[in-house]
């Protein structure tokens, strides 16, 4: 699908969704606009076709995140005390969970870059217990997906 392609698609699928589920007029829903050949824009546009196909979709995020430490005054002054590091979820976690119809997904994004160490084993141990998980490198790949499961 080209660009205009995509953006059309998950529009239409957007003013069904919002036809069965709020009582907005279609000239008040915006048109969103997905850059699918960058990760965030691929990324974006699998989350809003799941959530407007009645699926579930999460973006899953692994890093952990910096903690200041507490500031505290003085007479002297101003005095910090010590910052820590919060470990995030699982390294190697997918970037996307989807579940539609009933079927689960773990889904990597991938433009041009390849999967790291932990990714590869966190795909080899939840396909070990049974899970599903794919790597989609463009729209066209999670359409041909999205109709495996539907």
């Amino acid at each position: 699908m080209t660009p205009k392609q995509i953006n059309a698609f998950i529009h239409r699928l957007k003013l069904e969704w919002f036809k069965k589920h709020r009582s907005i007029p279609e000239y008040a829903i915006p048109v969103d606009k997905y850059d699918c050949d960058k990760a965030n824009g691929l990324t974006k546009a699998i989350l809003d076709t799941g959530k407007y196909l009645g699926g579930h979709t999460v973006r899953l995020s692994s890093e952990g995140r910096y903690r200041p430490g507490e500031s505290y005054q003085t007479p002297a002054g101003k005095i910090k005390g010590k910052a820590s590091w919060i470990p995030g979820t699982s390294k190697g976690i997918s970037d996307i969970v989807m579940t539609l119809s009933g079927v689960t997904w773990f889904i990597e994004i991938k433009i041009k870059d390849r999967q790291i160490k932990s990714q590869k084993e966190f795909e080899s141990k939840l396909s070990a217990a049974g899970g599903n998980y794919i790597i989609i490198r463009s729209f066209d790949e999670f359409i041909k997906l999205v109709e495996s499961i539907l």
